[in-house]
């Protein structure tokens, strides 16, 4: 690893407290079996070792209490519900309009980032737009500008990087149309892409990453005054497993 010139790979394994699914936590796991397992490759300079945590108002004494119990290297935040409503699932955007439900996501986001001064990067901005059923879900800068400069705000003032998060570019929607289909190939799990053979829960790959070069949606076009210039950012895909690349 690079570490010195700010370039490496870094583990984050999913955590998410109070996940609403009939009382069921799913997304919650053993720090100290984590750290057993993984540090070995850790302390041979090989990776690093982080995690991504939901960021929910409930959740805030919990998280902060979760990343004192191992040293983790990186601490990746995340927004994934909305009045304690999974922002994968359709149900959750019925009866809702698109400005005021983004709205409420930005102001989330922002409160979330300066209640955990402790996270290193923001994932997924753009999380909303990606299961959204609205006839238009992208975010545009335009549209949210006030919102996002309030976020970016947050950012630079907790000193936090923005995940470039490259889920949903253009790129990878076009490598994926032009895959085989399953009876072209040997077996259906050979045509099925990386996301798809992990894919467990609704998020068990979701901030799985590797450098990409493509922009992920029209936000990366930011060009506020306020904040253009200020954040730091880090690169990202989804591939196989939690994996992060990080470019500080």
């Amino acid at each position: 690893m690079q570490r010195s010139r700010g370039i490496g790979l870094v583990f984050t394994e999913h955590l998410d407290y109070d996940y609403p699914s009939a009382g069921k936590e799913q997304f919650i796991f053993d720090p100290e079996a984590y750290w057993t397992a993984y540090e070995p490759l850790r302390a041979a300079g090989n990776l690093s070792l982080g995690v991504e945590m939901g960021m929910m108002a409930s959740a805030r004494k919990k998280n902060a209490a979760f990343v004192q119990r191992v040293p983790f290297d990186f601490v990746l935040g995340s927004i994934h519900f909305l009045e304690c409503k999974d922002l994968y699932y359709p149900e959750t955007f019925a009866g809702r309009e698109k400005a005021e439900m983004y709205h409420e996501y930005f102001t989330v986001m922002r409160d979330e980032i300066y209640a955990h001064p402790f996270i290193d990067a923001l994932a997924h901005i753009d999380y909303i737009a990606r299961n959204a059923t609205f006839a238009h879900p992208e975010i545009s800068y335009g549209h949210f500008t006030g919102d996002i400069d309030a976020v970016l705000r947050a950012l630079i003032e907790t000193d936090t990087v923005i995940e470039i998060n490259t889920r949903r570019s253009p790129r990878r929607a076009a490598s994926r149309n032009s895959r085989p289909s399953a009876a072209a190939t040997a077996s259906s799990a050979d045509a099925m892409s990386p996301s798809a053979r992990m894919r467990t829960s609704p998020r068990a790959s979701d901030e799985t990453t590797t450098a990409h070069a493509s922009s992920p949606m029209p936000l990366t076009s930011l060009s506020s005054p306020s904040v253009r210039g200020k954040c730091r950012f880090v690169t990202s895909e989804v591939i196989y497993c939690p994996l992060f690349l990080f470019l500080l």
